[in-house]
This record gives C-alpha cells, structure tokens and sequence, in this order.
C-alpha cells in the first residue's frame, strides 16, 4: 500500500495541531510571555518530522535603525513627601523592517508558501534593537501563524478548556441533529397519537 504523501497545507496543520499550547514562562517590561526558547522546543521536533522548512527574509530597502531621541519627564516624592520632577534626555534606536517567512516542504521544494510579516523594536542600544525586533518576530509569527494559546497556568488547564469546548460544540451539533429528526417525524408522531 504506496503512503500518501501531505501537502504544504496539510503538514502545517499537523504541526498547528502538535503545538497548539505554549505556557508563559517569562516575565519583562511588566507582563509575562512565553520565551521564544518554549516556542522553537514544540515547533522544531514538528517541523523536523514533517519535512517543513521556515525561510525568514527582510525585504530588501525596508530595513532602518533609526535614532529616537526624546525628553523623558518623571515626578517622584522625596523622603519628605515633596515631588521633585526631573527631565532626562533618552536616546533609543527603533529598528523596523518588512519580513516574508516562507514555508518550504523539504520533499517538494515547489510546494511554498510565503507570509509577509513585520519586525519592530525600540531599545537604547541598536544591536540590541535589533535582537529584540528579529526575536520579537520570529515569537510573535509562531504564536499568530499557529494559533498558540498562551497561559501562566498549565496545559492541562488549557486541555480541558479546550475539551469542555469542544463538548458544547458537539452538544449543539447534535440539539441541531434531533431537532431536524423532530421536524422530519412529528406530524407522523401525531399519526400515531389519534
């Protein structure tokens, strides 16, 4: 019996299906986030056994460091209660490009399909501008693309959320189900009443 060979699509689904939940590990800037080391440990094992390739490009003229200069104004109170408010001058980078992220399936290299994406990030050094934009990019593609719920709690919270979902989809499919035999048989169901 010859194996059916998956298409780009359908290998993209199996690997959406195996990484379907990454858990926030992480915490900066004033909110948790699951780390992109989470992310690539469920998505490469998939992508590794489905034969699938991920492409990242800047297109190129769209790449830019730019200074970001600006007065920062803070108000704090001091050991006597009074507000003592100082300005500074901050000098960050903002880097920004346009990215494609092309899937390639590794047995048919023909079979491609590429995704147009964004990368930004403002941080006072460019370097590390830079590294928080193409990190930031590649994190937030995996978690769009393949529809990664995050949570701080586990995934077995997540698991049975996802079960009692999928139970009240099924008991609506199968209300709409008896509700449509009901139509069907009624007027035979009053045949048999008189």
């Amino acid at each position: 019996m010859a194996e059916t060979k998956l298409s780009l699509e359908e290998k993209l689904v199996e690997i959406r299906k195996g990484a379907a939940y990454v858990q926030k590990t992480k915490a900066g800037f004033g909110y948790k986030f699951a780390p992109e080391e989470e992310i690539l440990a469920k998505v490469t094992p998939l992508l590794t056994k489905y034969k699938v390739l991920l492409f990242k490009h800047i297109v190129p003229g769209t790449f830019s460091v730019e200074p970001n200069i600006y007065q920062k104004i803070e108000s704090k109170p001091d050991k006597t209660g009074t507000v003592i408010t100082t300005e500074k001058t901050v000098s960050e980078y903002l880097c920004k490009a346009e990215l494609i992220f092309t899937f390639v399936d590794a047995e048919d290299p023909k079979q491609q399909i590429s995704i147009p994406w964004a990368m930004v990030a403002v941080q006072t050094d460019a370097t590390f501008s830079y590294a928080g934009a193409t990190t930031s990019a590649v994190r937030l593609f995996w978690m769009k693309q393949l529809d990664m719920a995050t949570s701080e709690y586990g995934q077995d919270e997540y698991v049975a959320k996802q079960k009692e979902s999928e139970e009240r989809e099924n008991k609506e499919i199968v209300s709409g189900i008896i509700e449509q035999i009901n139509k069907v048989y009624a007027p035979y169901a009053d045949d048999k009443e008189k």
